[in-house]
């Protein structure tokens, strides 16, 4: 079973494609490194982007376990802590 994420662009109001991860720790470790690459829309407007746990799907049966979206981080928390590109 993997679980489903969404950023969700709320200056644009829309969800980005879902991303799936093993855990939600995971999730927010991929979003904050989005968040603090320099130059990256995360980066640069952190605010805007909120990221959400959407569901589950079974890798087994394809079945896709669908919930109300939680938020979990909002790319103003990591935006500050900017990696420099290399």
């Amino acid at each position: 079973m993997l679980k489903l994420f969404s950023v969700h662009d709320n200056k644009a109001q829309y969800y980005m494609n879902p991303q799936t991860y093993r855990t939600q720790e995971e999730a927010i470790r991929a979003f904050r490194t989005a968040c603090e690459q320099e130059g990256s829309q995360f980066a640069t407007h952190g605010e805007d982007f909120t990221l959400l746990y959407i569901g589950d799907w079974d890798i087994d049966t394809g079945d896709i376990n669908p919930i109300k979206p939680q938020p979990l981080a909002n790319g103003a928390e990591f935006a500050n802590n900017k990696l420099s590109e290399a």
